[in-house]
């Protein structure tokens, strides 16, 4: 399948500032930026058909069918690292991806909020020849872009509101009300949720993450690593999975420990008295006697 087909090859696209801010390019590497970009670029800004093998195929606006091998040349990376952004922009809710008879689908989630209508009103202004009109009309679209960028805005905040919204303040809270420590919201310790956000992982996560590891390391030497930069690093996945044993602590379950050998302990020696014959109490029957006084034949 040739790059032209399904796909937009002309004009341009619409790329705002406020990207800049968000987790899917602050979080993002080098590669995957690339991809980005290059994905927007690829989008149909219109509705296009096209032939292939004998049948005519359709892609709408915000859609194109390329492959792994196609991105990655057009980006000038490799197909991990599409693969790779690709997962991570469907976790965000970026785009979706489908697999096809002649390639994959790449449907870029509100892509006519981000573009159509901006083009069309940019469109609009073009067409205008008139002098009068053209300054009157930059006049409006300065007011009709201003309230655009405020629609947008708003839409994006909307539809990615638990995507981008992450709850630093919570997180580090329950750290520090789990495992008594006294960490603030810094900048470093963002950076480390905010992979974890992009990732797919949510509050619950975090909170199952800080108690699953407080359990296990509070009262050890391993209390030190109770902090954001470990908890919340790269073996978050693994702590999160980790399967436990037992719900209490390591303190609690020494003193379960202790109380259970003493207990076999004071059995033991229970059992050796009565081996020996210590602490055993003579048989008293019922006429007060304290050997066996079984009724004699005369006394029937």
């Amino acid at each position: 399948m040739l790059w032209g087909e399904g796909m937009e090859t002309s004009g341009y696209i619409l790329l705002h500032r406020c990207i800049l801010e968000k987790p899917i390019w602050t979080g993002a590497t080098l590669e995957q930026k690339a991809i980005l970009i290059t994905i927007l670029l690829m989008a149909n800004h219109k509705e296009k058909s096209w032939v292939w093998n004998g049948k005519k195929f359709k892609a709408k606006p915000g859609q194109f069918v390329s492959s792994l091998d196609k991105i990655a040349d057009l980006a000038g990376v490799t197909i991990q690292n599409v693969r790779t952004a690709i997962n991570k922009f469907q976790r965000l809710e970026f785009l979706t991806n489908q697999s096809t008879k002649t390639g994959r689908l790449i449907t870029i989630v509100n892509w006519r909020v981000y573009q159509t209508e901006a083009i069309a009103a940019n469109k609009a202004t073009n067409r205008t020849t008139n002098k009068a009109a053209n300054k009157e009309l930059t006049k409006d679209q300065q007011r009709a872009n201003k309230q655009l960028t405020t629609t947008n805005n708003d839409n994006n905040d909307n539809n990615n509101k638990d995507i981008y919204n992450v709850p630093f303040a919570e997180i580090i809270l329950a750290l520090n009300e789990t495992a008594g420590t006294r960490y603030r919201v810094t900048e470093q310790h963002k950076k480390h949720i905010s992979a974890r956000w992009e990732d797919g992982y949510r509050f619950d996560d975090f909170k199952t993450v800080i108690r699953k590891k407080s359990d296990e390391w509070l009262g050890t030497e391993q209390a030190k690593y109770l902090r954001p930069e470990t908890l919340f690093g790269t073996k978050f996945d693994s702590y999160l999975n980790q399967i436990v044993h037992s719900n209490k602590s390591q303190t609690q379950q020494g003193l379960d420990d202790l109380e259970r050998i003493c207990a076999e302990y004071d059995r033991a020696n229970a059992q050796a008295d009565n081996r020996h014959g210590y602490g055993q109490l003579p048989v008293t029957t019922e006429c007060g006697c304290k050997e066996d006084c079984s009724p004699l034949d005369g006394d029937l």
